[in-house]
């Protein structure tokens, strides 16, 4: 009895497995083949899965990193390494709008020149900046409340309950001299205040 491929018609010789038209299976496979395939399929499917889900979980936790105050206080320490005042400014608490409109930049200036000079009196001028977070937490709501009361009375006009939450962060920076090895570390705490959604930088301060 003749033998039709069903899905393109074309007429098959009777030990045909495959239609020589289309290359659609028409016959039973050897067993060899059919105990293979499934298990080569399975195999892909499980090594597709496993990628899949170690790619989630690196991307959460790149997104987790850099998110938050954990990613402003990497923008921040970047910045400070850097001495990019605009970029520390850009981030700061939106307190410093209720105050003179360059008192952030003279702020935070003022902190970051003070601790540069330590490191300039210790190591001299040609050295590399690194640092470790020591700690990194979200305050209580009693140092909150503290904070808020703070910036109330600092700036009376500014609306102290913009601010949902502080966060503070203890890092020890290192300069290492160029030249002669030498070291000098200084603690830096940083806080941090959450404002309308963002997370913004409140206060720099050498410990």
């Amino acid at each position: 009895m003749a033998k039709f491929c069903g899905n393109c018609g074309f007429r098959l010789e009777d030990n045909d497995r495959v239609c020589g038209n289309c290359g659609t299976p028409c016959g039973d496979l050897p067993k060899s083949q059919a105990a293979n395939k499934p298990k080569k399929g399975i195999f892909a499917a499980i090594i597709c899965v496993v990628v899949a889900v170690v790619l989630l979980i690196t991307g959460i936790c790149t997104l987790s990193a850099n998110a938050g105050y954990k990613g402003l206080l990497k923008k921040t320490m970047k910045a400070y390494i850097n001495y990019d005042i605009d970029k520390i400014v850009s981030n700061a608490s939106s307190s410093y709008d209720y105050s003179y409109s360059s008192y952030a930049d003279y702020y935070f200036t003022t902190k970051i020149d003070d601790s540069l000079e330590t490191f300039d009196d210790y190591v001299g001028y040609n050295y590399k900046l690194t640092y470790e977070v020591e700690d990194i937490y979200v305050a209580s709501d009693r140092y909150l409340s503290e904070v808020k009361s703070t910036l109330e009375v600092k700036y009376g006009t500014f609306d102290a309950d913009v601010i949902k939450k502080v966060a503070i962060a203890e890092v020890t920076v290192t300069a290492t001299s160029k030249t002669t090895n030498k070291k000098c570390m200084q603690t830096m705490q940083i806080t941090f205040t959450k404002e309308k959604g963002s997370w913004k930088v409140l206060y720099i301060d050498m410990v």
